[in-house]
């Protein structure tokens, strides 16, 4: 079982997003697959992907010429549907992408790739298989994990010092010379590190963390917003409310409050 689907009684949103865990072994490299779905025609609709150090796969499947893209951002991304959708995506980890593939991180960061021009291995067979007979999208999820996995395998992947360090980089809390001390890393060897296999420095990355830390927590609808601030490590809900709209376009009650609205399902990390 990957996950549980909207229940046929829920309000049924403009679209329809599903998030689903992928296999155990692949969970170093990979948060999770997504479906996103609208069967009727809609005003169009905004959705953001917020970037958190990772990396996307998004096929769309819903044109009479399906395409897949690599979408590696350090900044907000905008995307806006309308008619019909029906897309389908991999959510690779901070380091995810490198650890499976071997790609140049660097080359791919905020400019969005044809997946076809990556010439990764079996995606040919595979994108031949999932738009043969594309729906539903749900049915192909455990093709992405064959071949994630027969491709950790081809890599030898194993969790190195990046998946060891994800944690502490990705609480939100960090201090940087805190985790340099404690690891037996120096600043140069931290800093290439993520910059060869995530494309962020250690503090980008750790304010990227803050803003998912942060989302997360509004979304539980409870905790107020000044104590989500302390919570995420910024000096106070001032300071919270300006970096939160850089990097989301939305204060942090506007956020919420759209949330809130929505039906959708989430993974526990996400």
């Amino acid at each position: 079982m990957y996950s549980r689907p909207l229940t046929p009684d829920s309000p049924r949103p403009a679209v329809a997003l599903m998030h689903y865990a992928p296999a155990m072994a692949l969970l170093p490299w990979i948060q999770s697959y997504w479906v996103l779905e609208q069967t009727f025609s809609a005003l169009p609709t905004p959705q953001k992907l917020h970037p958190d150090g990772g990396v996307s796969l998004i096929l769309d499947l819903a044109s009479a010429a399906p395409q897949a893209t690599l979408v590696a951002s350090s900044r907000l991304v905008y995307q806006s549907f309308s008619g019909p959708v029906s897309r389908l995506g991999i959510r690779f980890q901070p380091g995810g992408l490198v650890a499976l593939f071997g790609l140049d991180i660097q080359e791919l960061m905020d400019t969005p790739i044809p997946v076809a021009d990556l010439s990764l291995p079996g995606w040919d067979r595979l994108f031949a298989c999932i738009t043969d007979a594309p729906w539903p999208l749900v049915r192909h999820l455990p093709l992405l994990d064959n071949w994630l996995l027969l491709q950790a395998r081809a890599q030898q992947a194993a969790p190195g010092t990046l998946q060891r360090l994800l944690p502490w980089l990705l609480t939100g809390r960090l201090d940087i010379n805190t985790l340099i001390s404690t690891q037996g890393l120096s600043r140069r060897t931290l800093e290439r590190l993520l910059r060869d296999q995530v494309g962020l420095a250690p503090a980008q990355l750790n304010r990227l963390g803050q803003i998912k830390r942060a989302r997360n927590l509004l979304i539980g609808g409870v905790q107020p917003v000044s104590s989500i601030a302390l919570d995420c490590g910024f000096h106070d809900q001032a300071h919270f409310t300006h970096h939160f709209r850089r990097h989301t376009d939305e204060t942090p009650g506007a956020y919420r409050k759209r949330k809130l609205t929505q039906i959708y399902n989430r993974p526990p990390d996400s």
